[in-house]
């Protein structure tokens, strides 16, 4: 019942979004009626079309009159009282068309308020109930340990019956004790064998049962399993690829070009080429289950590798909640960007800045709003979206995580393919999940995982060799393998 309220909320923000971009066009056009006949719902009406061809009609037959008769002539005056008629006709129609936007959108609001209400009551209802389980939980351990008393108490007072019953037996000496050569206690050898034994039992417990209680998510294999998407690539920690004293950087692929970051999300990109061979346009969105999993890297040195292969890149900041694209390429929190343009502040070419990197332009996320869901599913935000794919190669948008707010969800209806960064050792398998099902309940155009910060080591040492043998750490010879083998046990 949870599941169902949560995906109907996630629908009914959609449909309520929808309607509040329409309805806002509506009021904007109340300000300037001459707008309002070209407006979609206006424009296909059967009977605004129809009043139209009779208006025509008559302001043509008011043509041939006048040229006949004097404004003060009864039959001028019958032709104008009717065109005058039909206009009064044909704005009372068009404004009630304009009207039933705005009532769709009180009843859209209405039905997302309505399934947030029974969303937090079921909630409530289940916290409630989870706190009358613990307390029945308690109350019944309490009870099996008073049980267990009592059972105590009646063994012992049966045993102190049976003893007083018992007559005192004759006690004869048959053998008297020899005196112990050594000390029978303690057996130091023994000792110290078992706490050995021990140490090593325990250990290795303590490592599986950490093993166990470890939710989150490490290798391919895992992310496979959980989600069954194509996986892109696994992306190792840049950080840990940086030399001594060295701050290393995000756009780490941009100084670091022959690293094995680099190359992973080079790897990265090959396979969104492949998965995009038959795309005419390429949007493509970057987001994760959850904060911090590293999605802004991810989409940042994906854009840059792009662009360095000779495509014209757009890389678009659309997380305004917090942004980090604009710093990321040393441009002010005060520089204008998306939020001004989809507000009309500045313009396209205002907003698109150049960088370093040649064919790599990028749109800042500019001033955070207070709304971003509904600038983000504004009519002029899909145009937007369209006008990008027209003027790059590709558009990569940044966005905030799945499960925090619905901007991805809305955002994954413009584009053309979703990339789901996973954070490995971090991203819990309950909260990819989520994530994925929240993006498959609207159809979002999955097309596949990234692991990031992913630990080669961890699939063992020979892969770990080859590895660094490739980025050129060393040469495959037995005495650097052995010694690499020690390393590795350290």
């Amino acid at each position: 019942r949870l599941a169902e309220l949560s995906s109907a909320l996630t629908e009914a923000k959609r449909k309520r979004l929808e309607a509040e971009g329409r309805y806002k066009e509506v009021k904007r056009i109340l300000k300037n009626p001459e707008l309002a006949e070209a407006f979609p719902g206006v424009v296909d009406n059967d009977l605004i079309q129809k009043l139209k061809a009779q208006l025509i009609d008559v302001e043509a037959e008011l043509a041939q009159i006048s040229q006949r008769y004097k404004p003060e002539h009864p039959q001028r005056k019958r032709v104008e009282a009717r065109l005058k008629a039909l206009r009064d006709r044909l704005s009372e129609e068009i404004n009630k068309i304009l009207r039933s936007f705005e009532l769709e959108y009180k009843v859209a609001l209405e039905r997302e308020r309505s399934i947030q209400s029974a969303l937090d009551e079921i909630e409530e209802q289940a916290l409630s109930l989870g706190r009358k389980l613990i307390e029945f939980e308690q109350l019944k351990n309490e009870v099996d340990s008073l049980r267990q008393v009592f059972a105590a108490l009646k063994t012992r007072a049966r045993e102190a019956e049976v003893s007083g019953n018992i007559a005192a037996n004759n006690i004869t000496i048959i053998d008297a004790a020899d005196v112990p050569l050594n000390p029978v206690r303690p057996r130091k050898r023994l000792n110290v064998a078992l706490a050995i034994l021990v140490g090593l039992v325990g250990g290795v417990g303590l490592a599986f049962l950490q093993e166990y209680l470890d939710n989150t998510v490490k290798v391919q294999e895992d992310v496979e399993t959980l989600v069954g998407l194509p996986f892109l690539g696994a992306v190792p920690s840049y950080r840990e690829e940086a030399e001594a004293g060295e701050e290393a950087s995000m756009l780490f692929a941009l100084g670091h070009p022959r690293s094995s970051f680099a190359e992973s999300c080079r790897v990265v990109r090959t396979n969104l080429i492949f998965a995009l061979a038959n795309r005419e346009r390429r949007r493509v969105l970057v987001t994760s289950p959850g904060p911090q999993e590293g999605k802004t890297t991810i989409a940042a040195n994906l854009a840059v590798i792009l662009a360095q292969g000779g495509s014209r890149v757009l890389l678009v900041d659309s997380d305004l909640r917090r942004p980090l694209i604009g710093e990321l390429f040393g441009f002010g929190r005060d520089t204008k960007g998306l939020t001004d343009l989809i507000l009309g502040r500045v313009s396209v070419d205002e907003a698109i800045k150049s960088t370093e990197v040649e064919g790599l332009f990028v749109v800042p996320s500019g001033p955070i709003p207070p709304n971003p869901s509904e600038l983000l599913g504004s009519p002029r935000f899909r145009e937007l979206v369209e006008l990008f794919s027209e003027r790059f190669d590709w558009a990569i948008f940044d966005s905030p995580p799945v499960v925090a707010v619905a901007d991805s969800v809305v955002l994954s209806s413009l584009v053309d393919g979703v990339v789901l960064v996973v954070k490995s050792a971090k991203t819990t398998r309950d909260l990819l999940k989520r994530a994925y099902k929240q993006l498959s309940d609207v159809n979002a155009p999955l097309l596949g995982t990234v692991l990031n910060d992913y630990d080669v080591r961890t699939e063992g040492y020979r892969y770990y060799y080859y590895y660094r043998y490739y980025r050129g750490e060393g040469s495959p010879s037995e005495g650097e393998e052995g010694k690499g083998r020690g390393s590795l046990k350290s």
